[in-house]
């Protein structure tokens, strides 16, 4: 797992989604593009009460800043092969 800390801006690419996990906290994701010439599209994750706050705010077409940490997440494709992402967690 790699970490470290940004500040990126983008346009969203389509309405936070908030969903409350089996802890109970409030959970804010949605996808932005992050740069103007082509499409290279990073997942954003907020959590707790900037979930709460951000929630309204973020819509499809919307000038976005994030600041937070990267972080690299390896996972099991449905065709078993290992893919990673990165997250912006705010």
């Amino acid at each position: 797992m790699s970490v470290s800390k940004a500040v990126i801006s983008g346009i969203a690419v389509r309405d936070a989604e908030k969903r409350y996990p089996s802890d109970n906290l409030a959970t804010l994701n949605f996808t932005m593009n992050i740069n103007e010439t082509e499409e290279t599209l990073l997942r954003v994750v907020m959590y707790g009460n900037l979930a709460d706050s951000a929630e309204g705010l973020i819509k499809k077409g919307s000038l976005v800043t994030v600041e937070g940490r990267l972080q690299t997440n390896t996972y099991k494709g449905a065709n078993g092969e290992d893919k990673k992402v990165v997250e912006l967690r705010a």
